[in-house]
C-alpha cells in the first residue's frame, strides 16, 4: 500500500509541475543577400501563461563570436541588448505568442548573418534552448569573359567562392572537351569588409580546334550551375558579358564582338573594323546555358 501511495503521489507532482517544451520550425535555412528571412519557433507548457511571464533571447554564433538577435523580457522587448548588426531588421511577431509560436523576421540579409541561431525561452522558471542554422549565399553579380590571344578569361564576385569549369566544343564532331587543368588559371581572393570573393579564371584556347567555348560557375550553397557559351568566329574570340548569373527576373545578354575585321577591307572604303553587337532576352529564372 506504502508504494501505490508513493506512486499516486508522484503522479499527482508531475502533473501539477510545470512543463515547457520547445521545437524549431526548421533545422536548417538557406538564404541569399538582401532577402527577408522567418526564423520560427514552437513552445508549450501544461499551464496557462501569459506573454508577460516570457523571457526570450535568441543570438548569433558565428566565428567564434556571440551577436544578440533578440530580447524579450517579460513580454517587454529589450531593444538595448540588440547587436548593432541586426539593428532595425529584427521584428517578432507578438500575436502568435499566445499560439504558442516564435516568428522572429529578419530583413535584408547580409553575408555575416550566416551562421548558428540558439534561441533561449523561459517560462514559469523553466529554461529550454533550440537552435538553428542559416546557411547564406550570395548571387555572382557578374560572369564576364574576355579574350586576348586566345585566352578566355571569366571574372566574377559573390559568395560563396563558386566552382569553376571550362568546356570547349570541337569543330570537327561537336563533342565536348574539358580543358588539361594546367591550361586553367583560376584565383579567387575574399573580401575582408563585405565578405565576398573576387574570382577570375582563364583558360588557355588551341586555335583552330574547336566550335565554342562554354565557362561554368557552380553554387555549392544553392546547388545551382550556370554557364556561357560562346561560339568561335573563325577560330577567334573576342567579348563576352553576362549580367548577371542568376536572378528572378529577365536577363539580359549581350554578346560583343570587337575590332572584326572586313574579308574585303582592302577593296573598298569601308573602314577595317567594326562593331558587332546582339542581344538575347530569358523568361523569369532561366538557367544559361
Amino acid at each position: 500500500r506504502k508504494i501505490i501511495y508513493l506512486q499516486l503521489l508522484l503522479g499527482l507532482y508531475l502533473l501539477l509541475l510545470p512543463l515547457l517544451y520547445l521545437n524549431v520550425a526548421q533545422t536548417s535555412y538557406q538564404a541569399e543577400e538582401n532577402n527577408n528571412i522567418t526564423l520560427e519557433w514552437t513552445f508549450k507548457t501544461n499551464n496557462d501563461s501569459s506573454n508577460n511571464s516570457l523571457n526570450i533571447f535568441c543570438e548569433l554564433i558565428a566565428d567564434q563570436k556571440v551577436s544578440v538577435l533578440y530580447d524579450l523580457h517579460e513580454g517587454v522587448e529589450v531593444p538595448e541588448s540588440q547587436h548593432e548588426q541586426f539593428a532595425g531588421r529584427v521584428q517578432c511577431d507578438k500575436d502568435v505568442l499566445t499560439e504558442g509560436k516564435i516568428r522572429l523576421h529578419v530583413s535584408k540579409l547580409r553575408t555575416e548573418d550566416s551562421g548558428l541561431y540558439v534561441l533561449r525561452i523561459e517560462c514559469l522558471s523553466l529554461i529550454k534552448f533550440k537552435d538553428t542554422v542559416l546557411k547564406f549565399s550570395l548571387l555572382y553579380t557578374r560572369l564576364q569573359e574576355n579574350k586576348e590571344t586566345m585566352t578566355a578569361v571569366c571574372t566574377t564576385q559573390g559568395f560563396p567562392e563558386p566552382l569553376v569549369k571550362w568546356r570547349l566544343q570541337y569543330l570537327s564532331n561537336n563533342s565536348q572537351h574539358v580543358p588539361d587543368p594546367r591550361d586553367v588559371h583560376t584565383t579567387a581572393v575574399q573580401d575582408n569588409q563585405d565578405h565576398q570573393y573576387r574570382l577570375k579564371s582563364a583558360v588557355d584556347i588551341p586555335e583552330g580546334r574547336y566550335r565554342s567555348v562554354t565557362c561554368l560557375f557552380h553554387n555549392p550553397i544553392l546547388n545551382v550551375t550556370v554557364s556561357t557559351t560562346h561560339v568561335l568566329n573563325r577560330g577567334k574570340l573576342k567579348e563576352l558579358i553576362v549580367i548577371p548569373l542568376y536572378r528572378k527576373h529577365t536577363l539580359s545578354l549581350d554578346f560583343l564582338s570587337v575590332m572584326t575585321k572586313h574579308k574585303n577591307c582592302k577593296k573598298t572604303n569601308k573602314k577595317p573594323f567594326r562593331m558587332l553587337k546582339k542581344k538575347w532576352k530569358f523568361p523569369l529564372n532561366t538557367r544559361i546555358k
